[in-house]
């Protein structure tokens, strides 16, 4: 159905009718608003009772957890009292062994209180927030699939199908990722910030503001950054969206890619919309490194002030030194958390500007509505249709008029055939005929009774639909003729498929009736698959029979066996047929003969050969082009597959469609064969890529890696580093004199801002560096993979796990997941490693007393991470093979072929019965929240 995309310009030409000729209510159907981003309630308009009472819960939870984590710095300057008085007392020689104990217990017993209570909190607020949103994406998820196949063809002409599969894979993800336990710990973050500042303000107003006069500091860069990430973040977005949309149509239609050496052209196409997703992804980790740093860089400055600021306190006598530490952490400690606040903010813009599009999608009514119950239904249709002055421009290319004046008459049963050049308009008219569009003016009838006053699903119901390629799913011959109507019996089914000279091949079949064919039907022959399509017709035993060049794309042997078929299923019905072979369509009552968008001649086929005018000129045209065709295919036979290329430009022409099936027919296996290849491939052993293979592949960026290593080694320094200034502190404050006191503290000052610095900058360039290193890698590995994809022979794409949804998912996520082993996470790593080596060789340089308690600690947090680490590692690895599942469902490039059918619901079924294997219903216990989050760990080993 190629004839609507090469509109062709011709001669006016005035067309009569017996009916009114009325305008059709000009459906407008303007460009889209959608707003940058949804408001954050938006999320959540899904959400029921239950999922409020969850989020309530989850919230309250949540911040109540924050405020114990703040409060405990209270038990901290008790703590810090008694140890500087104790160490004061042991000084002067009059230590209390048993009083120095029972303040020690104390702490003690109060922090495993509030570390026992921070866990259990933390632990119920995660289930809370995880399974509304699991409960959320999985409507949003069905819902959006269900509006997509609720649109019009219209829209479908201005979005490519390969960017909405992209948005539902990639735009959801990011979702899920902004109202999990992102928003829970949002409340916690916030609840640990506003106690934390009642907590320092309680114990000293003045040292407080002193810190607090740092805030404007912090949030006024990080407020424009994400200002700028927000702009950021959807360009990215459809820059991927692209991508994604090219893959799958180049995957979808690979046998003509290869057909015309194309894949070449397809890998740069493919590369320049990466190119452009790369280019955003480095300006965003630029700016997230930059967040992250001067947050770092600020923080130990405003340490070096208010710790010089309190001890002066702690000289004139307003304050204790346990004081100043818990003032100290109360206030850093609500710092930190807005620290820790900024990047969920930016995951959850990310989260609202991927629901924008989704949510217009969503929301989106159609001019024609597939869904709606408004419309006639005919008692009994006979079949007749008039065709009346129609005009009309595709809503995409609205200066373009592809039908001008269009008049025909077919009375019931009447069998009639459109001819002409492609582009001229004849498959336009049978997508009016079937409301695909709206006409621009004139009036279609059915029966005398307007086309607009029918309902639209019953229309579609009683007119059948054979194309030039048939639209077959990947499941078995019998679902697949059942589309055509879901409670036919077996004998009927049976019948249809004789009919259609079917039920013989069927029955050869492994399993018959119950045989899966794969994606399009890959496992049978071009003349199968159309059988397979006439079936279907027929099983709902339409009036109307619409056939769109259905024999055009056979070879002679199957093309007289559909024919033979299509004849059959002609036999009592209205039938208009546009051919492309014209010998296929002597014998039909009435031909309309199209040029431009117009009917030039009409009449029966002897009459016209007798004008001597277009069709005839068709006819001979078509005759030379066929003894042109049988004189090549007998040189084609002694051509050898390499020499192919060499033939001359016109041949490939002429030869594109007969390599595409000789490619289709190379690559069919029989059932035997194919149960032993997937025999073979599930006894292979495919081993796991390591650490090592990923970097020894990202070669191109080890400069890069290797300078931000060394940066990540610095970073990973600063904390211990900071334990030694920390020590100093402590130390300071039991200095005998105040001027000793004031002198060390505006050391510890020096020390602190020199921290700072270095911690900033070597996180900036690190972050930086491996952002630009994962980008750079990321693009390539999608290169290479793209390019490997397209390469294959054509056996690897009639492989079921091998569909193009599959395989474009592949492309849009495995890609994303295998950088996380290069880029700032593996910052995170090394520095971490670094810290805990630094922590670890202080702790036994400074207290090799206390040093063992804190490495048992440290690797009981270490061993309860890595189990949750390894948890949902599996648990990723199962979530993400059941989401491929609903992304293999292919209706959404097959849009036209669901419209024909009238079969959108038996689509959206079948999404949400492979999406129901991660319902949330079904594991009750999200991810994540099986094992508690390795932070209230922590709390709960403090």
């Amino acid at each position: 159905m190629t004839d609507e995309l090469v509109p062709q310009s011709g001669m006016n030409e005035k067309s009569t009718s017996k009916y009114k000729v009325t305008q059709p209510d000009k459906l407008t159907d303007p460009p889209p608003t959608e707003p940058d981003k949804v408001p954050l309630p938006m999320l959540f308009r899904y959400a029921t009772k239950l999922d409020f009472c969850l989020m309530f819960f989850g919230a309250l939870l949540a911040a109540t957890q924050g405020t114990l984590n703040s409060t405990s710095s209270l038990i901290f300057r008790h703590l810090m009292d008694a140890l500087i008085i104790g160490q004061f007392e042991w000084d002067i020689g009059v230590f209390d062994d048993y009083e120095f104990s029972q303040l020690a217990m104390n702490a003690v017993y109060s922090y495993t209180l509030f570390g026992t209570c921070q866990f259990i909190l933390g632990f119920l607020s995660m289930c809370c927030w995880h399974t509304v949103c699991q409960r959320q994406v999985y409507q949003i998820r069905n819902r959006y699939f269900a509006a997509v196949l609720r649109q019009d063809m219209a829209w479908f002409d201005k979005n490519e199908s390969g960017a909405l599969t992209t948005r539902m894979s990639d735009g959801i993800d990011r979702i899920r990722d902004g109202i999990g336990d992102k928003l829970g710990a949002m409340f916690a973050y916030v609840a640990t910030f506003i106690a934390g500042m009642n907590v320092a303000l309680w114990n000293s107003w003045q040292m407080t503001l002193v810190m607090i006069a740092f805030f404007p500091v912090f949030f006024g860069p990080l407020t424009v950054a994400s200002k700028i990430m927000a702009a950021i973040v959807p360009k990215e977005q459809k820059a991927y969206a692209n991508a994604g949309a090219t893959a799958e149509e180049v995957i979808h239609g690979i046998r003509t890619v290869v057909a015309f050496n194309g894949q070449e052209k397809e890998i740069k196409r493919y590369d320049s919309h990466l190119a452009k997703g790369m280019k955003y992804g480095v300006r965003k980790a630029l700016l997230t490194s930059f967040g992250t740093a001067f947050i770092m860089g600020a923080l130990f400055i405003a340490m070096a002030v208010s710790f010089w600021y309190g001890t002066k306190l702690v000289i004139s006598g307003n304050i204790t030194p346990g004081t100043v530490f818990a003032v100290f952490w109360a206030v850093i400690g609500g710092a930190f958390a807005a620290g820790q606040a900024a990047p969920q903010i930016g995951v959850l813009i990310s989260s609202m500007t991927a629901a924008a599009p989704i949510f217009a999608i969503i929301d989106r009514e159609p001019p024609i509505d597939s869904l709606s119950e408004v419309g006639k239904k005919l008692d009994n249709v006979k079949g007749k249709i008039s065709v009346a002055d129609v005009r009309f421009s595709y809503p995409s290319r609205p200066e373009v008029e592809v039908l001008k004046g269009v008049t025909i008459d077919i009375e019931s049963g009447q069998h009639i055939a459109l001819v002409g050049h492609s582009g001229c308009g004849k498959s336009t008219l049978v997508g009016l005929l079937l409301r695909f569009y709206e006409q621009t003016s004139g009036q279609i009838f059915i029966d005398d009774v307007p086309l607009k006053d029918l309902n639209i699903k019953y229309l579609r119901t009683i007119v059948g639909v054979v194309s030039q390629e048939p639209a077959l799913f990947a499941d078995t011959v019998e679902n697949n003729i059942k589309l055509g109507r879901s409670d036919i019996s077996w004998e009927e089914m049976e019948t249809c498929c004789k009919m259609a000279n079917a039920h013989e091949f069927i029955m050869g079949l492994s399993q018959g009736y119950k045989t899966r064919i794969g994606e399009g039907g890959v496992q049978l022959s071009g003349g199968q698959k159309q059988r397979v399509a006439i079936a279907r017709a027929l099983a709902r035993n339409p009036r109307i029979l619409l056939l769109d060049e259905a024999t055009s794309a056979l070879d002679a042997e199957s093309e007289s066996i559909v024919q033979e078929a299509l004849e059959n299923a002609q036999s009592g019905r209205t039938t208009i047929s546009i051919a492309h072979r014209l010998s296929t369509i002597k014998n039909v009552d009435h031909i309309y003969v199209f040029d431009s968008g117009r009917i030039v001649e009409d009449g029966k086929h002897d009459e016209l050969m007798t004008r001597n005018g277009v069709y005839a000129e068709l006819v001979k045209a078509q005759e030379i082009e066929k003894a042109e065709a049988e004189d090549t295919e007998e040189e084609f036979e002694f051509t050898s597959f390499g020499a192919k290329t060499q033939l001359r430009e016109s041949l490939i022409r002429k030869m594109s469609k007969k390599l595409s099936r000789a490619i289709s027919r190379v690559s069919e296996v029989t059932d035997s064969e194919l149960d032993h290849l997937e025999e073979e491939a599930a006894e292979k052993k495919v081993e796991d890529a390591s650490i090592l293979d990923i970097i020894k592949y990202a070669r191109k960026e080890w400069p890069e890696l290797v300078v931000a290593l060394a940066l990540s080694v610095v970073r990973g320094m600063t904390f211990p580093v900071f334990s030694i200034i920390y020590g100093r502190m402590f130390k300071t404050l039991t200095a005998g004199t105040n001027a000793e006191k004031l002198h060390g503290a505006m050391m510890n000052a020096l020390w602190f801002t020199i921290l700072g610095l270095s911690s900033g900058i070597s996180t900036l360039i690190s972050g930086y560096l491996f952002g630009r290193a994962g980008e750079s890698f990321t693009k390539r590995l999608r290169i290479s993979l793209f390019a490997n994809i397209v390469k294959q022979d054509g056996e690897y794409f009639d492989r079921e796990d091998h569909s193009s949804g599959k395989l474009t998912t592949r492309l849009a996520t495995d890609a994303p997941n295998i950088r996380a082993a290069i880029d700032q996470r593996l910052a995170d790593v090394v520095g971490a490693v670094s810290a805990m080596i630094g922590g670890i060789s202080i702790a036994f340089s400074y207290g090799p007393e206390m040093a063992p308690i804190g490495v048992l600690t440290a690797g009981a947090l270490i061993t309860i991470q890595t189990l949750v680490a390894q948890y949902l590692k599996r648990r990723g690895q199962k979530d993400a093979i059941k989401a491929e599942e609903p992304s293999r469902v292919t209706v959404l490039t097959r849009s036209r072929q669901r419209r024909f059918l009238a079969r959108r619901h038996l689509g959206h079924t079948r999404f949400c019965t492979t999406g129901t294997r991660v319902r949330p219903v079904v594991h009750l216990v999200p991810r994540g929240s099986n094992f508690p989050s390795p932070f209230k760990e922590q709390d709960f080993f403090v």
